[in-house]
């Protein structure tokens, strides 16, 4: 999924962090003691996870992709956290209003809500984890094969020979299938 469409997107749709929303590769990543004013977003991509390939000619595979939003909140009016656990609610009720059902891009379906959990504390900050996902199909054109088959060479033509079961010309050969004479053929020059 591209981080920055939800970037973007929280940015716009979320007036609590007043556009200080940025992607990092992973929680570890993130600047413990950066001087941003807080609230503040991070968005992570997480764990993707992968369906059966479900086609027997083709390919169709279902991948659902998933991201956190990690929340760094105030906490330096409460070593606890008891007053940036409050505002916990209220941020996550805006996330859902800015991603429930939105589509982080056109191959997905709208952003579903996994959970929330918090990550770390200390005396100046709260780190609450929010995840979503959403679901992608792989088809045929994300594949190999479209590639593969422009190297092709190009199809010239078709020729048949056919060993019929049921021989037209002698029916006293009906019940014994092909006899090894070809009865029919054709030839196809394509252009």
């Amino acid at each position: 999924m591209n981080l920055d469409n939800v970037i973007t997107r929280l940015r716009v749709a979320c007036p609590s962090f007043a556009g200080r929303v940025a992607g990092a590769a992973e929680f570890a990543g993130l600047p413990p003691n950066s001087k941003v004013a807080l609230p503040a977003a991070f968005v992570i991509p997480n764990a993707d996870q992968a369906g059966q390939q479900q086609s027997q000619n083709r390919y169709r595979q279902t991948i659902t992709d998933r991201i956190a939003i990690v929340v760094v909140l105030d906490n330096s009016a409460d070593r606890r956290g008891q007053a940036a656990v409050a505002e916990i609610h209220d941020i996550r009720a805006e996330l859902w209003r800015a991603l429930l059902l939105w589509p982080p891009g056109p191959e997905y379906d709208g952003l579903v809500y996994e959970g929330g959990q918090g990550v770390d504390m200390d005396a100046a900050r709260l780190y609450y984890q929010f995840e979503f996902s959403a679901e992608a199909e792989i088809g045929i054109e994300d594949t190999a094969q479209p590639g593969m088959v422009e190297q092709m060479p190009r199809l010239a033509g078709i020729d048949i020979r056919t060993d019929v079961i049921d021989p037209m010309y002698d029916p006293n050969l009906a019940s014994r299938g092909p006899d090894g004479r070809i009865e029919a053929g054709a030839d196809i020059t394509l252009e």
